[in-house]
């Protein structure tokens, strides 16, 4: 999801859903390789404190975690190496499963990413999210990106809705809409 309005800027974005970074890692090698992307994001990874950066690492890539425990959750960025980021911290709230980072591109205002899990059964995903976009800068460019396991083709939904109802009022749009 972005900010109604944002412009198009010369980054690249991804995310992906790895239910366990480590068995995959030769795939997301190859993927960052050919894709050359400024940030992977990356949703159920899967890790814990057993498991080191060095153990994880990418060429080319800086490395951010946010884990919850090695049967599942846990968010994790691989940033390009060369551009200028800062961690957020003051955006990561207990229970969130989120990361967010400034990104500094030159000639921007600066981007604001975040790769974020919702567990199927979390009930309280939306209201943290609600208090996280009251503390963002929307005159950035803003990309949250992750698995928010919210059915966008069942419109009927009390979840769809209320999601929505969030974006609208924070004037943000979800790009993926199939």
């Amino acid at each position: 999801i972005t900010p109604r309005g944002s412009s198009s800027v010369n980054s690249s974005e991804i995310h992906i859903n790895v239910r366990s970074l480590v068995p995959k890692l030769s795939e997301l090698r190859h993927l960052l390789g050919e894709t050359k992307a400024a940030v992977l994001a990356i949703s159920e990874s899967w890790l814990d404190k057993t498991i080191g950066d060095n153990e994880i690492h990418i060429d080319g890539y800086s490395v951010l975690r946010r884990d919850r425990n090695r049967h599942g959750g846990g968010v994790l960025a691989y940033v390009k190496d060369g551009l200028a980021f800062n961690r957020r911290p003051d955006l990561e709230v207990d229970g969130l499963e989120a990361l967010w980072l400034d990104l500094f591109l030159p000639k921007t205002k600066g981007i604001i990413v975040s790769c974020c899990y919702r567990p199927p059964n979390d009930h309280s995903f939306l209201s943290k999210l609600e208090t996280i976009f009251s503390k963002l800068d929307l005159s950035k460019e803003c990309f949250i990106l992750g698995d928010l396991n919210i059915n966008l083709l069942s419109s009927g939904s009390k979840l769809f809705r209320e999601y929505n109802e969030l974006l609208q009022l924070f004037h943000f749009k979800q790009l993926i809409t199939e």
